[in-house]
């Protein structure tokens, strides 16, 4: 059943299953068991089924995770090789290779906004080479930003050389960017 019809139908047959082991100790005429070891046998019973239920559910709920994941990996390999192509193999000028580099990068990571900044050396200030907006499709250029020397952003910054941001308004180390 949990293979055709999923997480769902696990959960139904399992809360059916505990119903039935409840009620059977009813209907089910006594045959010299005493009451202490039908309870037992019935708590064990819900004990079994419940667990099973549990490790299905674990198990779909890994495939999903499996799956999605995949899902993603293929989709930035995708946009690797297109960046390749589109960025690194062109002889297009360099503002529009930066314009094709945060579609791609949109595009594949689903987001609502792509940045990319160069830092100035001797400066405390990024100079601001594309500002992408995947909704709107459209790209502008904003004025230079101060540098974020949050200790979370710069920790984050050494780890994944990526900020990524679900609300640039709750988030305590993007504060200086909230104006943009």
């Amino acid at each position: 059943i949990s293979a055709r019809f999923g997480r769902r139908a696990v959960t139904i047959c399992s809360t059916l299953v505990g119903i039935l082991i409840i009620v059977a100790a009813f209907v089910v005429p006594d045959a010299g068991v005493s009451v202490a070891g039908e309870l037992a046998n019935r708590f064990f019973a819900l004990l079994s089924v419940g667990i099973v239920a549990l490790v299905l559910n674990q198990r779909f709920g890994l495939e999903h995770f499996i799956a999605t994941r995949e899902t993603t990996m293929a989709r930035h390999q995708q946009a690797l090789l297109e960046a390749v192509h589109q960025v690194l193999l062109t002889n297009l000028p360099f503002q529009s290779r930066v314009r094709n580099l945060t579609e791609i990068a949109a595009e594949s990571l689903e987001v609502g906004r792509v940045s990319i900044f160069r830092w100035r050396e001797g400066s405390s200030g990024l100079e601001c080479l594309d500002v992408y907006h995947p909704l709107e499709n459209r790209h502008e250029i904003i004025p230079d930003v101060v540098e974020n020397r949050h200790p979370e952003y710069l920790e984050a910054m050494r780890r994944e050389l990526v900020i990524v941001s679900d609300d640039v308004q709750n988030t305590s180390f993007l504060a200086i960017r909230r104006d943009i």
